[in-house]
């Protein structure tokens, strides 16, 4: 109960770092949140845009992939696929398709020089 409580202390904080512009305080926060509750697919997907948003991109494509299998295992265990959850997989699944098409052209670029 004490984890749970604290994590979401972390993520709000997060949230709030984020949002004043200090990124690498809210990836503290962040990493902080899903090192208490590993298995939070929200407190993954958050860590993810933050990383990418500090262009991070590896780290960010693996949070990502993270955050995508705990989404669908919590959810395929509750026989539960309603569209608001549909809604947080595809923003997921959008996110890291996109970065992973960038970070694969930024690769084909340096490849070529």
């Amino acid at each position: 109960m004490f984890k749970k409580m604290r994590s979401v202390a972390h993520y709000t904080s997060g949230e709030g770092a984020m949002f004043a512009g200090n990124l690498n305080g809210a990836l503290i926060k962040f990493k902080k949140a899903v090192k208490l509750v590993p298995d939070n697919y929200y407190y993954v997907g958050q860590l993810a845009e933050c990383y990418m948003r500090l262009k991070e991109y590896e780290h960010s494509i693996k949070q990502y992939k993270s955050a995508i299998f705990l989404f669908d295992y919590e959810n395929n265990n509750k026989k539960i696929r309603l569209d608001v959850f549909n809604d947080s997989e595809h923003k997921l699944i959008k996110y890291y398709l996109k970065l992973k098409q960038n970070l694969d052209c930024v690769k084909s670029i340096r490849n070529k020089q």
